[in-house]
């Protein structure tokens, strides 16, 4: 065997960026709203394409700073 690709992200491991986020919405309907909003799945379609938790989160900070908060947590909820 030369190459093992998988995702997983919901193949493997049930990805919910809601656990690592709900302590900042009052619903989950609220949070769905602001992630489509804000533009945070494609966003994290980058974070899967290899992008640095660095570049990442300083680039919210320059597009997006009223919201960096919910990247910042998203992450630290990821890494934690």
């Amino acid at each position: 065997m030369r190459n093992v690709i998988f995702d997983i992200g919901n193949v493997i491991v049930n990805w919910q960026p809601y656990h690592a986020l709900s302590h900042l919405f009052s619903d989950k309907e609220e949070m769905n709203a602001t992630l489509q909003r804000i533009g945070f799945f494609e966003w994290n379609i980058e974070q899967d394409r290899g992008r640095s938790w660095p570049a990442a989160l300083a680039h919210i900070e320059s597009t997006l700073p009223d919201y960096a908060h919910v990247f910042h947590a998203y992450a630290n909820g990821i890494e934690a």
